[in-house]
């Protein structure tokens, strides 16, 4: 038998095959991204089972209204997924174009007397053509040939039919995907491009400083300058030869400062004529050169259909550095001595240095620098700090309810660890944790954080909360040496006393982390993956540890009511979930809209601002005294 034939079926084997075929494509369909995939899926591994020695599958192409081969299966493929010489065919040619132009299926049992059969590469004898029908309108044609007569049955009609229906299911639902995203695309062009420059406008420029101005305090760039330009004497231009000759000056301009600049730096529109442009250190060039290049674009004159005309610029730059001492760059420097990014005082600055410049005379730039002086908490001293601190016990937790969904049960907390500094006041972790693993410091952190939980859990038990537990994160560095657990830091952990562990944290030291969570496990302690999906988000890795729950990273949550792809992504979370007999929590709800939607998913705990915010330890009886019930108006 040759691959291309099938054993013969009993009559009452056919229906249990073909319903097994339509409910395999079906669930195959799922894990298709275009409608190609859909049809190589069916003509591959679909086709065969129905026994049918060939079959092509044709979608119409709308500019042209004829039917063009997509997918081939038996002789009209040619052995990869790829048709080199489609076959094309007019609405109304041969029984397939019939098939198109009736939207009905055909079956001819003898095409020795259909004049209509078109030969395309071998003589058969039978055929059967099904068409693909989306809201009544023809979008393509399943057909196959037979070198038998009499071959194709009613049961086949039945079954070319019902695969025609999940083909139409998969198109319709890629054409409103690609309907949205064009949408979509239209919408964030619209909220975020001037129209009349077609540069980013204020909004854009705002939300982008305000990135920068994280990434700043994140230590992700080292700065942060904002240059705005304002058009000298252009409301006189918009005066004399009228607001179209000031329209098309604008986005003239507009032209220049977009072909000035490299990517790298990004030029929008403010309002009218004021314009502005945001570098950082990963620039291609430094915010005082944007200036040079700003101005230079526009030294000549800019021919107009009312006139040439001349114009200038006064631009007032601000910048943003941590450096130990105020560096003098112009004779008009202004300084101030705070070293967080504030992404309003930059803007402030850089307009008030705009002005000045107009007020010495137009035409130039003037810098005022917002330099930093050495912050109390810096890379210079942080390390004696992190020391003294632990000496002097300013480390403590912030504990952050978790939620059960359903019961709206408060099940646990979720112990997050704060810097109480004598000088600089509380201290994000953002600021030292990752500072910490470098300096091998984060291993003490850990384990007064632990010292403090399992004192918190204690009191729990002693109050009669037996059924609250607390999760602590544990970091690669203890993950990676187990021998801790046989010691007094590991005698810590008792049932209730649960470990957070992210997966970069986990991959750092795969076989040791393994080891020492499973321990963990064997004395009733629960393992929380942390931010699931923001790391390597390997499935292959997941199947490795032992964990009982898992948690939605924010990012995912933040899109939900925003991104289908967060939706999607969520959905595959529940279901991977309930694939692996693990809990799952969604973090980051902040919003009524994410919570909804997470409960009608079926997630069963959410962590979050809208449920509870971190509180210190103390006030734990305080809260839970209360009593706890989700705000949902």
């Amino acid at each position: 038998m040759t691959e291309h034939e099938a054993s013969p079926m009993s009559e009452h084997e056919q229906p249990l095959i073909y319903a097994r075929a339509v409910i395999s494509f079906t669930t195959a369909v799922m894990d298709t991204e275009t409608v190609e995939e859909v049809l190589w899926l069916l003509t591959d591994d679909v086709i065969a089972d129905l026994g049918f020695e060939d079959c092509v599958v044709y979608l119409v192409d709308e500019t042209r209204q004829k039917l063009v081969q997509r997918a081939a299966y038996g002789n009209k493929k040619a052995g990869v997924t790829e048709i080199l010489n489609p076959i094309e065919l007019e609405i109304g040619e041969g029984l397939t174009g019939r098939c198109a132009a009736e939207r009905q299926p055909i079956l001819v049992n003898d095409l020795s007397n259909d004049s209509s059969y078109v030969l395309d590469d071998m003589a058969r004898l039978s055929e059967l053509a099904v068409p693909i029908l989306s809201g009544g309108e023809i979008i393509g044609v399943i057909d196959s040939e037979h070198s038998s007569k009499n071959f194709y049955t009613a049961q086949h009609v039945m079954t070319l039919e019902a695969l025609s229906s999940i083909i139409t299911t998969r198109y319709e639902s890629s054409k409103a995907l690609r309907q949205l995203e064009k949408s979509q695309a239209r919408l964030h062009h619209l909220a975020h491009f001037d129209s009349l420059s077609e540069l980013p406008n204020r909004h854009h420029f705002i939300t982008s400083l305000e990135q920068a101005a994280r990434r700043f305090d994140d230590g992700e760039v080292t700065s942060v300058a904002v240059l705005i330009l304002d058009l000298d004497r252009f409301k006189l231009i918009n005066d004399t030869y009228g607001h179209a000759t000031g329209d098309e000056l604008i986005r003239r301009v507009s032209e220049r400062f977009r072909d000035a600049l490299p990517e790298s730096v990004l030029v929008s529109r403010l309002s009218g004529d004021e314009f502005a442009a945001l570098v950082t250190d990963e620039s291609s060039v430094d915010a005082v050169a944007v200036g040079e290049l700003l101005l230079a674009s526009i030294e000549s004159p800019i021919s107009l259909k009312a006139a040439d005309v001349k114009i200038s610029a006064s631009i007032g730059i601000a910048i943003h550095k941590p450096l130990p001492e105020v560096l003098t760059a112009a004779s008009n420097t202004m300084s101030s001595t705070y070293w967080h990014c504030d992404a309003t005082s930059l803007m402030k600055l850089a307009d008030s240095a705009m002005y000045k410049a107009k007020a010495d005379g137009r035409g130039h730039a003037v810098l005022g620098s917002v330099l930093g002086e050495t912050p109390l908490l810096s890379d210079l001293n942080l390390e004696a700090a992190i020391n003294e601190g632990l000496l002097n016990n300013e480390f403590e937790i912030y504990l952050q309810p978790l939620v059960d969904l359903v019961t709206e049960d408060v099940i646990g907390f979720e112990s997050l660890v704060r810097w109480r500094h004598p000088e600089v006041g509380l201290v994000s972790p953002m600021q030292f944790i990752d500072f910490a693993e470098r300096s091998g410091q984060i291993r003490a952190i850990d384990i007064r954080v632990l010292q403090q939980s399992r004192q918190c859990l204690d009191e729990l038990r002693r109050g009669g909360r037996e059924d609250l537990s607390i999760n602590v994160n544990v970091s690669a560095s203890l993950l990676s040496r187990p021998d801790w657990l046989d010691g007094p830091t590991g005698a810590n952990f008792t049932k209730g006393l649960n470990v957070e562990v992210t997966e970069r944290s986990v991959i750092a030291d795969m076989d040791a982390a393994v080891l020492t969570l499973a321990e963990l496990r064997s004395r009733g302690v629960r393992v929380f993956i942390d931010d699931f999906g923001i790391g390597y988000s390997s499935l292959s890795y997941l199947q490795l540890l032992p964990c009982d729950v898992i948690k939605i990273d924010k990012s995912f949550t933040a899109g939900l009511g925003v991104s289908d792809v967060s939706l999607s992504l969520v959905k595959l979370l529940v279901a991977l979930a309930e694939a692996m007999d693990v809990t799952l929590v969604a973090e980051g709800i902040e919003t009524h809209e994410q919570l909804e939607i997470v409960e009608g998913l079926g997630v069963d705990c959410g962590q979050g601002y809208l449920l509870a915010k971190p509180m210190p330890a103390a006030e734990i009886w305080a809260f839970l005294e209360k009593g706890f019930k989700i705000q949902r108006d």
